[in-house]
């Protein structure tokens, strides 16, 4: 029997295949185009009630939790608590009022309700879970804001350009979810410092 001094390199395989002399490792991905998650859908169904003017009335529970003052200390008194500059503090309240405003735009189109109910409790847990207990070891705030940026602003953002890459409406960026998290501080559904609990 004859053996080809071919290399892998040298094999014409057209444009569907791979030749592979042993096992071949793909990473598991989705690859269909057809797999969409329940954020994907969400922004699908916003385009459709907007082109339709298809709007709610009232707010979901859900959303309605985000809504209400947990507590009657604002923003601003937090983040001074919590040790932030005053031009810290004003940056954080520009862009908080950026998100709201969004928000209460879209307010009433249901899709858009529960898109920023997901992404409020995602901000919330993640906070609560990877970012108030650098608060309480008392580490710096440039810590403590890198990790914000790392654990809740990035992979929001990641998970946007992703699941919400049709989206039109909405358009979300780093800066408006970065304004959900002083949205949700204002709301006291997470606080910067330890000794107000």
């Amino acid at each position: 029997m004859l053996k080809s001094n071919k290399t892998q390199s040298e094999i014409s395989i057209g444009r569907d295949g791979d030749v592979v002399g042993g096992n071949k490792y793909v990473k598991n991905e989705f690859i269909n185009n057809n797999y969409r998650t329940r954020l994907s859908r969400l922004f699908e169904a916003l385009i459709a009630e907007v082109n339709d003017e298809t709007k709610l009335e009232d707010v979901c529970e859900e959303l309605n939790r985000y809504l209400v003052d947990k507590d009657i200390i604002g923003l601003e008194q937090k983040l001074t608590d919590g040790g932030f500059s005053q031009n810290f503090i004003s940056d954080a309240s520009e862009q908080k009022e950026m998100f709201a405003k969004k928000m209460y735009k879209f307010r009433n189109y249901e899709s858009a309700q529960f898109i920023y109910v997901e992404l409020l409790a995602v901000i919330k847990t993640t906070f609560l879970d990877l970012i108030f207990p650098l608060i309480e070891e008392e580490v710096s705030k440039k810590e403590i804001l890198q990790s914000v940026r790392e654990k809740i602003i990035e992979p929001i953002n990641e998970r946007l350009n992703k699941e919400g890459a049709e989206d039109t409406i909405l358009n979300l960026n780093s800066e408006e979810i970065r304004g959900m998290v002083y949205y949700l501080t204002g709301r006291c559904h997470i606080k910067w410092n330890y000794d107000n609990i």
